[in-house]
């Protein structure tokens, strides 16, 4: 490109290098990354009880894991980030209803 065409206007995005973040790539992104605790709770969970684990066992460790990583997000993003701590509580109030969903889940489903 020449000089003179990066001076026309135009769409900005054409002009910059490196990937451009669409909505498939979010999505996939974001199913990676919520994936991924549920996947350590269940290695978490066998390790500290082994298969033959009460409901109220699993429900209990599992849940306890999901809320260390699901809530203390918006404790992180509070430090780091300058996030309110108004917010911050409602991501924990979200990180304690997804603990007790995961946790109710590996409790049903464990062998």
């Amino acid at each position: 490109m020449s000089g003179r065409e990066l001076d026309t206007p135009g769409p900005k995005w054409h002009l910059t290098p490196g990937p451009h973040v669409g909505f498939e790539s979010a999505w996939y992104g974001w199913e990676a990354d919520s994936s991924g605790p549920a996947e350590v709770l269940g290695e978490v969970r066998f390790e500290v009880a082994g298969a033959d684990a009460s409901f109220a066992q699993v429900f209990h460790v599992t849940g306890l894991a999901a809320f260390l990583a699901y809530g203390f997000v918006g404790v992180q993003e509070s430090i780091w980030f300058g996030l309110p701590g108004k917010v911050a509580l409602k991501h924990a109030a979200d990180g304690l209803a997804y603990a007790a969903i995961t946790g109710a889940a590996f409790g049903w489903l464990w062998p």
